[in-house]
């Protein structure tokens, strides 16, 4: 949180929060407004941009203590520290609740949603009646979730799968009241309603079509296969937790009456979210964190689940080895670059004040009125690094850098370029140019390992791209 280099997203994101808007291209605009309070209150530094997670830490922490009251004198009763740890030890959630990634909101959003709609649910099979406040309430937290990000959706409908098929919480289906609470989550998404039809659909556009074009389509569900079994179950989740997930669902025990109102949620918003990866993944890779909605129902009370001393501590041994790993592959040194590689995502995040300091110095030297890189993760870290949310991305790709490039303001003016093996010079930047002149090229070798390698150009009197 306080020591690794920001990564290209996070440095994104900061972004956004240096242009307000209703929403943006990629994702809904709530992370970007905290983070724009975040740097208004301390500043432009690392702490400002992540103290957000701080909040959602607290959140996810208050949550698991709540259950654990809940859970107090029951058979399946537990101590709120303990599961506390195993949280934070399960590698999943230690990395996306310490980075300004959207899902540190996201979690925190859905775990204060999950209590309200199990409290809902416990008094509608307790005597049939809505609970009207926990309902608004729920419905209000998962419309902010989805404010959020759009997967928040898929909690939605897992909760609508769990009172439609239930026995006892169908009757539900009668009530008007849960149909205004869709309304009220609805209303949540104005701002990017509108941001939406101000510009094309854009945004619903990218995530519901572009981007499936992304990656190798016919190896797509073998990849979610790999990821989601092999990288989130086994290491960023862990077989531990993976088995207490397992005795949850199958156990056959009595059921305390907390935790009746809680498993319909937990099922059927594993069962959507899971659903929706398998066919997600026929047609694109995804990431495997994709999938986080379909744990944070689960997680308050796993622990509970744990049938052995030991498995706390072997989880947590376990969770410490991993979290060390990542640690030092993004704070000092990427792991694998003892292979000779380093992967993208360490590799890009390593070396920024030494680069910023040369493409500083090259556009002093040269006279050039902007900075410019070839991809929109280059172009966000440079931007964070020099504190400058003026710097342009010349790409083929479209990103929220599409928005924000004033181009007849940019007439005739001279660049510097920073451009990356991934993403090279192009024809989409030479043809902005008259000229491109190299003037250096720049190794990042922290000990003596190279883990990423950059070019800096001098682009001379650009011209505005044409509108088709």
């Amino acid at each position: 949180m306080f020591f690794a280099a920001p990564l290209p997203d996070e440095g994104y994101y900061w972004l956004w929060a240096k242009h307000p808007a209703l929403s943006y291209y990629d994702h809904p605009p709530l992370q970007a407004w905290m983070i724009a309070v975040s740097t208004k209150i301390f500043g432009h530094s690392l702490f400002a941009l992540r103290a957000p997670t701080l909040l959602s830490s607290a959140v996810v922490i208050w949550t698991i203590r709540w259950w654990s009251n809940r859970a107090r004198g029951t058979r399946l009763e537990f101590d709120a520290l303990p599961a506390v740890l195993v949280v934070f030890a399960t590698p999943l959630f230690f990395v996306l609740l310490e980075i300004v990634f959207h899902d540190h909101l996201l979690i925190a959003l859905l775990s204060l949603a999950t209590i309200l709609t199990a409290l809902t649910f416990e008094r509608f099979l307790a005597n049939g009646t809505i609970r009207k406040t926990t309902l608004y309430g729920a419905a209000l937290l998962i419309g902010f979730a989805g404010l959020t990000k759009y997967n928040a959706v898929l909690f939605a409908i897992g909760i609508f799968m769990a009172i439609l098929f239930s026995k006892r919480l169908r009757p539900m289906l009668r009530s008007p009241h849960l149909y205004l609470a869709a309304l009220v989550m609805l209303a949540c998404l104005t701002p990017v309603f509108l941001w939406n039809q101000a510009n094309g659909d854009a945004s619903f556009q990218y995530n519901l079509s572009d981007r499936l074009a992304f990656g190798d389509v016919s190896l797509g569900r073998w990849a979610f296969y790999v990821q989601v079994l092999i990288l989130t179950v086994m290491l960023f989740v862990g077989p531990l937790l993976i088995a207490a997930i397992g005795r949850f669902f199958f156990s056959s025990r009595d059921v305390p009456e907390w935790l009746g109102a809680l498993r319909p949620i937990a099922a059927g918003t594993l069962i959507v979210v899971v659903g929706f990866a398998l066919v997600l993944a026929s047609l694109t890779v995804i990431n495997s964190y994709w999938i986080i909605v379909a744990y944070v129902p689960l997680f308050p009370f796993l622990f509970a689940y744990f049938q052995r001393r030991w498995h706390l501590v072997a989880h947590l041994v376990y969770g410490a080895v991993v979290t060390t790993l990542f640690t030092v592959n993004f704070v000092i040194v990427p792991v694998f670059a003892f292979n000779g590689t380093s992967g993208y995502l360490p590799g890009v995040a390593r070396g920024w004040p030494e680069i910023s300091e040369k493409v500083l110095a090259w556009q002093e030297k040269t006279g050039a009125e902007f900075l410019a890189t070839s991809d929109y993760r280059t172009g966000s870290i440079l931007a964070f690094t020099i504190n400058d949310p003026n710097v342009e991305v010349i790409a083929t790709r479209q990103s929220q850098f599409s928005y924000w490039i004033e181009e007849n303001n940019r007439a005739g003016q001279s660049a510097i370029i920073l451009t990356e093996p991934l993403y090279p010079m192009a024809d989409v930047i030479t043809e902005r140019f008259d000229s491109i002149e190299e003037l250096e090229k720049l190794d990042i070798t922290p000990f003596g390992m190279k883990v990423a390698e950059y070019t800096i150009y001098l682009g001379r009197n650009y011209t505005p791209a044409q509108d088709e």
